[in-house]
């Protein structure tokens, strides 16, 4: 059915998960009925927001806990990079996170944690040293090591309130902490040279900082120890805690006077509790063990700090750490009155775990989860869908998920090593059942095999026979890529070399090496598209017959993309240079007028993993903004979009999470997510509940 084309986007902050639903109270749906996994990997932040517990790491995800309940509520991806770190805005449901883009780039994201919608993006291209609210929000207050030092926001709009065209020449040139009086009038920053300064900020919109005086009109500029590192304040903004090379040290804030310090200690992360502060030791040992790169001589544990009447520090309290954990993290929730706080640590392996005061030496459960299996690759037929899921995995499920409802168990079988899965388009209206190439993109072998979908055949592609031996199999690389029309396969390896196989008897029917080549597809079924790299011809179109070129003229460095939708139409996906830097466009191809290829959608920067696929006429695309009137949005899950497939009723989307979702083209809406986990599978339906089925895995 061939309609308008309509170019369909997928926005990585979507539709958000409806902002009148809470964690904890009406889940959305995609939610509703699931215990969500934990982090994959180190958790770098834990907060308490007086509810819940909201946790981040280097999986990019936000995990929201349930402290009473002991279980993970919900786990939504914030970012494809690293978290370093969150901040939550005084009371609101808003908080920022700190992502690690590498090479010193930091980028933060302020998303609103109860309707799961991203309010703005800023980015730096310096290191960002902490990120923290002003205390009564108005401000984000972001410090850095480099620059200016400091940057003031306006927390509803992501504006630059404070940054260097307003910052006066006396303010440090590089600072790691700032905090503001409860007033917001006044701000204590801290600099790594060896200085606590004050400052007193003005205006509304238009920012002014000046350096506060003392009665006698001198400026509040304070020596203190160098390289502060970790900083808390606490005790009513009284006291300054951090991590020096002499160890934990506690200063007086308002003079910047060295109070005490615990030289045992060398460094950690820190919690107030009042008066109080809890000190998380990364790794300590009593025999001065060597942990990365520092020696230490104290306990491992988490240690319970006060200040006495002459300002010494005084230990309350020490709690070990559960055997073969490594924590990373910590956070404090209150329980009974005059009790001491629940200590909740993140770990490096992605657990929560809570530690009870009253029993310190207590083997403690985890906060509950429910591992996810993730699937890491699907193709689409007419009526199936092929995935590979976690380790080596796969198995097939109906592309009507209403199907599923049928399916009391689902079978899986081993991968027989394979990385990636095509599917095999079929020409026309033929009824023969759906067949998908299973082929391996990291090693030459094993050999791509064609696999159908009910009867489990496989035949193996290794390309050997007919007039031209050595297809695809026989060469060094590994495979770039594969697609199928109808009774022969398109491959390219890694080397460039290009082959036409039959899919009947694996006969070579074209083979020419094509150095460069980033993607092919087949434009019919005697000519052939491919997407090149550093050609000065981002696309070339190959007549298989005889074997005569086309280039396509299209301004670009690269041709990321080739890609043959179901209704026959032709697209690319191509890396631009423009007046605002790198910029990658999806573009539609005319096979019969070469010359003129229409843009369709260009995105800021260059995304070499672009996903885009074609569903009733629609495109929808993996990457977030899109530059053309004609865009729509497609719904987006838990997870950050990685693949999308196309077919005759719905576009399919593979997430970050490893799961599956299913779009009406039209709308974007989302219609259902499929979950694989260890024991079970389990559908949620929009507007139906959730449904829920074994697996059947032969051992």
């Amino acid at each position: 059915m061939k309609k308008a084309l309509v170019l369909s986007v997928l926005l990585l902050a979507g539709r958000g998960l409806g902002a009148q639903e809470k964690p904890g109270g009406d889940l959305p749906w995609i939610f509703r009925g699931i215990i969500p996994g934990g982090h994959r990997g180190k958790v770098n932040s834990v907060y308490y927001d007086g509810q819940w517990l909201l946790s981040a790491g280097e999986d990019g995800f936000l995990g929201i806990w349930d402290p009473v309940e002991r279980r993970a509520l919900l786990r939504f991806q914030l970012s494809s990079l690293p978290i370093l770190s969150i901040a939550r805005r005084p009371g609101s449901s808003q908080i920022a996170c700190v992502e690690d883009e590498g090479l010193g780039n930091c980028r933060i994201s302020v998303w609103d944690y109860r309707s799961l919608e991203k309010l703005f993006t800023l980015r730096f291209q310096d290191p960002v040293q902490n990120v923290g609210y002003s205390a009564g929000g108005s401000y984000l207050t972001i410090s850095r090591s480099g620059q200016t030092g400091i940057v003031l926001v306006d927390s509803e709009t992501g504006e630059e309130l404070l940054n260097s065209w307003n910052i006066p020449e006396e303010f440090p040139s590089s600072s790691t902490f700032a905090v503001t009086g409860r007033t917001e009038k006044t701000m204590l920053v801290y600099s790594p040279q060896g200085s606590l300064s004050y400052w007193e900020l003005s205006g509304n919109r238009a920012l002014r900082l000046a350096p506060a005086l003392d009665d006698y009109g001198f400026p509040l500029n304070f020596e203190a120890p160098e390289e502060l590192s970790s900083l808390l304040l606490f005790g009513n903004n009284r006291f300054l805690a951090g991590f020096d090379s002499g160890g934990l040290v506690v200063l007086q804030a308002d003079t910047g006077l060295e109070l005490d310090r615990d030289r045992s200690l060398s460094s950690g992360k820190l919690a107030a509790w009042g008066d109080e502060f809890y000190c998380l030791t990364i790794a300590v040992s009593p025999g001065g063990r060597r942990s990365g790169n520092a020696v230490f001589s104290g306990r491992e544990g988490i240690y319970r700090f006060a200040l006495d009447d002459f300002g010494n520090l005084v230990r309350k309290g020490f709690y070990p750490f559960p055997v073969n954990t490594v924590p990373s993290a910590l956070a404090l929730v209150p329980q009974e009155e005059n009790s001491p706080p629940l200590i909740v640590i993140g770990a490096q392996g992605g657990e929560l775990l809570p530690l009870n005061p009253a029993s310190p030496y207590s083997i403690p459960a985890p906060l509950r989860v429910k591992k996810q299996t993730p699937i890491r690759e699907i193709a689409a037929g007419r009526e199936k869908i092929a995935f590979l899921a976690g380790e080596r995995a796969l198995g097939f499920i109906p592309l009507d998920f209403l199907e599923l409802k049928n399916a009391l168990f689902l079978p899986l079988e081993n991968d027989g090593g394979y990385t990636r899965l095509s599917a095999v388009e079929l020409p026309g209206d033929e009824k023969i059942e759906d067949r998908f190439i299973l082929w391996q993109d990291r090693s030459p072998l094993p050999y791509p095999s064609l696999r159908s979908a009910e009867t489990r055949t496989i035949l193996p592609l290794s390309g050997n026979s007919g007039p031209n031996p050595g297809g695809p199999s026989a060469r060094l690389f590994p495979l770039r890529s594969v697609s199928a029309l109808g009774e022969q396969g398109l491959f390219l390896d890694m080397g460039g070399n290009v082959s036409v196989i039959s899919l009947a008897d694996a006969e070579i029917r074209y083979t020419e090496n094509s150095a460069g080549s980033m993607d092919a597809a087949f434009i019919d079924q005697d000519s052939i598209i491919l997407g090149k790299g550093s050609s000065g011809e981002p696309f070339l179109m190959i007549d298989t017959r005889t074997r005569e070129t086309v280039p396509i003229p299209y301004p670009a460095a690269i041709g990321l993309r080739v890609y043959r939708g179901p209704s026959g139409t032709i697209y690319g996906a191509a890396v631009e240079e423009s007046a605002a830097g790198l910029r990658t466009s999806i573009i539609r191809v005319n096979p019969r007028e070469p010359a003129n290829p229409f843009r369709l959608a260009e995105y800021l920067g260059e995304d070499a993993e672009l996903s885009f696929a074609e569903a009733e006429g629609f495109i929808a695309s993996t990457q977030g903004a899109v530059y053309r009137p004609w865009g729509i949005s497609l719904e987006r899950g838990p997870a950050i979009p990685l693949q999308i497939t196309g077919g005759d009723l719905y576009f399919v989307m593979l997430d970050g999470e490893g799961g599956i979702s299913w779009h009406n083209p039209r709308t974007g809406e989302m219609l259902a997510l499929f979950r694989l986990y260890e024991d079970e599978w389990t559908l949620s339906i929009a507007g139906s509940g959730l449904l829920r089925g074994g697996i059947w895995q032969p051992r």
